[in-house]
């Protein structure tokens, strides 16, 4: 078991990782409001779930007001989602149909993985860090 949940870490760091480097940058922070990634109490989904919702409907293309109404974003916050996503290339615009980049295939499939594991009902076995001390 303990070998499992040290694999368990290892994945959730890799993956924590992943994550990290296709979205860690400062003007993520900035562009959105400056506030964290993470999920607020007072929104009913996080901003990293809208990203994934917009990256989803955009697999076979789509445009921008099917985005805007699926989503259930505003206007505003729409053309925020967007620029962030054209910038970070995880979309891309053609023939005026956004698309889901191979970046955002692997936000998708990151953000996912993540979601699996968080959701998971188990607990890792931490080690007791005193278990090895003598006295």
């Amino acid at each position: 078991m303990k070998v499992l949940s040290c694999f368990s870490r290892a994945v959730v760091k890799v993956l924590a990782l992943e994550m990290l480097l296709i979205l860690a940058s400062q003007s993520i922070y900035d562009d959105l409001s400056n506030s964290s990634l993470v999920e607020r109490m007072d929104r009913k989904r996080s901003r990293l779930e809208t990203i994934y919702t917009i990256l989803t409907l955009a697999l076979s293309g789509i445009r921008k007001t099917h985005i805007m109404y699926r989503a259930n974003l505003s206007h505003q916050q729409l053309n925020k989602y967007l620029n962030l996503l054209l910038e970070k290339e995880l979309l891309e615009i053609q023939e005026n149909r956004y698309f889901t980049t191979h970046r955002g295939h692997a936000f998708r499939t990151t953000f996912e993985d993540l979601q699996s594991i968080l959701s998971e009902d188990h607990t890792l076995d931490i080690p007791n860090p005193n278990y090895n001390l003598r006295l």
